[in-house]
């Protein structure tokens, strides 16, 4: 039996070291992520009763909608309102852009131009939403019955 140990402990003893296992190592996480922006209307049309002899003596009458217009974004922003053209499409004479009035807060009213103008101004990383009320202007003398149509866009842009 004496042999055998003198043996088993030889060989322990004359196999190689193992080496010490490995205990960390890092790993990279890498993600490009791209400027992003958003926006979205809740209402594509906007549409107004057949005016009557009190809104021709009010001078305006309101939309029957509102919008609501959502936009997000990544990096700052602002949400920009412009015409398509600087009068609207219909009747014999020319009824301009600036006869249709936009609001966000119902007091303030601004004409639809051909030069965008900033519904939102700086808004910062992250979503809101803002609801745009309308009217248009009306006046005896220049508005002659007809039909009058005219496109704007909503926008948003980067900071």
């Amino acid at each position: 039996m004496h042999k055998f140990l003198v043996i088993a402990a030889a060989v322990l003893l004359s196999a190689p070291a193992q080496a010490a296992a490995q205990q960390q190592q890092t790993v990279t996480a890498s993600i490009t992520i791209p400027q992003l922006l958003y926006i979205d209307i809740s209402s594509p049309t906007i549409s107004f009763a057949v005016p009557t002899e009190a809104d021709f003596n009010t001078g305006s009458i309101a939309a029957l909608e509102l919008t609501t217009v959502m936009y997000r974004g990544n990096v700052p922003h602002s949400v920009v309102l412009t015409a398509e053209s600087p009068t609207f499409n219909g009747g014999s004479n020319t009824k301009v852009a600036e006869d249709l009035l936009w609001s966000i807060d119902g007091s303030t009213w601004t004409g639809l131009s051909t030069s965008a103008a900033k519904l939102v101004a700086g808004a910062p990383q992250g979503q809101d939403q803002k609801v745009v009320s309308y009217a248009l202007k009306l006046d005896y003398a220049k508005d002659q019955p007809a039909t009058y149509t005219i496109a704007f866009t909503y926008s948003i842009v980067a900071d």
